[in-house]
């Protein structure tokens, strides 16, 4: 067996030639974590570099000195990021990515700039869309024109949206692996907050509060536990830490109220009107999950909310209708989604309905008027809030959206869906019927070379997206010169002669 080694500063590459012309690539850092591929070809003609974002200058390579010379950006020169969670900011909808902010048209839809962040490109995106801990990755603060955006290497940024400029950015490279991130803006005291969790142990945790404006540093308080979320309401700064829910005051960031139950596990934060907060919980013993509605005062209880058993509390949203609070509940149970409905009198909420919809739901987000919520999942659906009716179906074309929003602040309202798993976002009209779909990121792991009029083809291996297909590629200039949609499920590429 033929064995090759070289080290990239904090890696360790080797090849390990395992014969049938196939060869075990490994990456390892120095952390103990690593990555194998498992390669068809020569042992000799391949070889590992390094890249940064971007960056298209010569990039050493540690096996016979052979060099990378550029870097080629699927789908476009332009972009090539999948985009995560969104802002609207009227004008324009920002798409946190992998590795840049997308400025899309809220009109057209069309991506008209972009805001490169950090090399974060070859993480793995299941893991920034986790359930727990929350990320919350981007959001903004349109009367002081300014966009909060942390992204998944440790780093906070205060963004002109005037300019699209970075006007502040802040670090924390002493911890190691991220585990989640969230930034949530104070518009009372106009501060932004940044959590940073990481899976380096206990005090490893951590929130900084900065100016909201210049993004200068204020203050900042460790946590001996991971923060499941965090969100600002009523006054207080809301963190589920383990047993412990916490309002922390939203200057010094210390505690205020706490409300503890050792058999559970806090988790998920929605606001309720401006006298409740909720959050959902795990038993640590049978393993049921529910809500608890609490004092946002006080941290005192009032009561719990929604059924109680082994399922998945995905979202839930407080809506006015004809002058009665409520509160709607999103809950997946294997296949299907329902929707559990409260009125609020006195403070009390009390069921009134439920749906039973074989749909998988993520992200529930309300109109201005609270007549209808629309739902992010395997398609963009609308509930109707009066009389509970789910609409529209198979408008993603394969993709799983993650995050949603309406924005109706033009003429036509439009609502946005972000699909970050097969690289897509997408535009839709109130009813949810597509009319735009961009891939913004092209995941290809085999591709193959035309000698004869040297260009390369590489393939989109998206699972599920019906619209994946194959980039063609000058090989001389380095131009992408069209991507063909094929359809789902693409396996491989093979030029034959």
């Amino acid at each position: 067996m033929l064995t090759g080694t070289s080290v990239f500063g904090q890696f360790t590459v080797t090849k390990d030639t395992l014969g049938g012309d196939q060869v075990l690539v490994r990456i390892e850092h120095q952390n103990g974590r690593s990555a194998e591929y498992l390669l068809s070809g020569d042992e000799a003609e391949i070889d590992v570099g390094w890249i940064d974002n971007k960056i298209t200058e010569s990039s050493p390579t540690g096996f016979g000195g052979d060099a990378l010379v550029s870097t080629i950006q699927l789908p476009s020169d332009e972009y090539s990021s999948s985009p995560i969670q969104m802002f609207d900011a009227g004008n324009k909808i920002y798409f946190f990515g992998t590795r840049e902010i997308l400025v899309v048209d809220a009109v057209s839809g069309a991506v008209t700039a972009t805001i490169p962040l950090s090399n974060a490109a070859n993480l793995n995106v299941a893991v920034l869309l986790n359930q727990l801990p929350v990320n919350k990755f981007i959001t903004g603060s349109i009367a002081h024109n300014r966009l909060y955006c942390a992204d998944a290497t440790n780093r906070f940024y205060v963004i002109d949206m005037l300019t699209d400029e970075i006007v502040a950015t802040h670090s924390l490279f002493t911890y190691q692996q991220q585990l989640s991130t969230s930034v949530v803006f104070n518009p009372d005291a106009d501060v932004v907050y940044w959590m940073l969790n990481t899976w380096d142990g206990s005090g490893n945790t951590q929130i900084n509060a900065y100016n909201a404006v210049t993004g200068a540093f204020i203050t900042q308080r460790v946590f001996a536990q991971q923060i499941n979320d965090m969100e600002y309401h009523g006054g207080g700064l809301f963190v589920t830490h383990g047993s412990d829910l916490l309002k922390l005051n939203p200057g010094n960031l210390q505690t205020l109220f706490t409300h503890s139950q050792v058999n559970k596990n806090y988790r998920k934060l929605f606001r309720i009107n401006t006298d409740m907060i909720a959050a959902s919980h795990i038993d640590n013993g049978p393993g049921f999950k529910s809500v608890q509605v609490f004092s946002a005062n006080d941290l005192n209880f009032i009561q719990n909310l929604g059924p109680v058993g082994k399922i998945t509390i995905r979202d839930g949203k407080s809506f006015v209708q004809n002058g009665i609070e409520s509160f709607c509940l999103m809950i997946t149970q294997y296949d299907y989604t329902d929707f559990f409905f409260y009125k609020m009198i006195n403070g009390i909420y009390v069921e009134y309905g439920n749906k039973h919809y074989h749909y998988s739901g993520r992200k529930m987000v309300m109109n201005a008027n609270n007549s209808y919520a629309y739902v992010a999942g395997n398609s963009l659906a609308r509930l109707n809030l009066r009389d509970h009716s789910l609409y529209g179906m198979d408008n993603l074309k394969g993709c799983d959206a993650y995050d949603v929003l309406v924005n109706e602040r033009h003429a036509t309202a439009l609502v946005y869906a972000a699909s970050p798993i097969e690289g897509t976002y997408s535009q839709h009209a109130t009813d949810c019927s597509l009319q735009l779909m961009n891939q913004t990121a092209f995941k290809t792991s085999t591709g193959c070379f035309n000698p004869q009029n040297k260009k390369a083809y590489f393939l989109n291996s998206r699972i599920k997206y019906e619209d994946s297909g194959l980039a063609i590629v000058d090989a001389t200039t380095d131009e992408v010169i069209d991507i063909v949609p094929l359809g789902e499920d693409l396996i491989r590429a093979i030029y034959n002669e």
